[in-house]
Parts: C-alpha cells; sequence; structure tokens
C-alpha cells in the first residue's frame, strides 16, 4: 500500500465506527427525551443537549459523552 492511500483505511473505520456510535445515541437518546417529557418545543431557545442531563438517565447521558468525546477533536489528515 502507497503512502498516500495507507490512511484511507484507518479514516474509513474511524468515520464508521462515529455513525455507529451516531445511531446509538440517537436510539437511546430519543426515547429518553420522550419519558422524560422533552421536547423541541419545550426546550429554551439556545439550549444544548448538556442542559438535559438532569432530566435523563446515566444510561443516556453516558452515549452522548462517549459520542462528544469522539468527535471533540477534528479527525481530518492532511498531506501538505
Amino acid at each position: 500500500m502507497q503512502i498516500e492511500t495507507a490512511i484511507l483505511a484507518p479514516a474509513a473505520v474511524l468515520a464508521g465506527w462515529t455513525m455507529v456510535v451516531f445511531l446509538w445515541l440517537i436510539a437511546r437518546r430519543m426515547p429518553a427525551f420522550a419519558a422524560a417529557g422533552i421536547t423541541v418545543g419545550n426546550m429554551p431557545a439556545g439550549a444544548r443537549g448538556v442542559d438535559t442531563e438532569g432530566q435523563l438517565s446515566a444510561k443516556a447521558n453516558w452515549i452522548s459523552h462517549n459520542y462528544t468525546h469522539l468527535v471533540e477533536q477534528p479527525r481530518s489528515f492532511i498531506r501538505w
């Protein structure tokens, strides 16, 4: 494998893992929002997901923390 294409496999795996965790986040948090009675309509303007932590279960918050940590640093591999 050439040096220019060697990064493609890890980058594809990381992109795939990010999508898996994102779908897991949706599957875990949307039911938790419904159970807590949280809707887009009753959230104040400018509210973020972290603002709901006190109203959701630890399981729902845990996957949100994992996703946040996964995407908090830029994941771009640029060769100049």
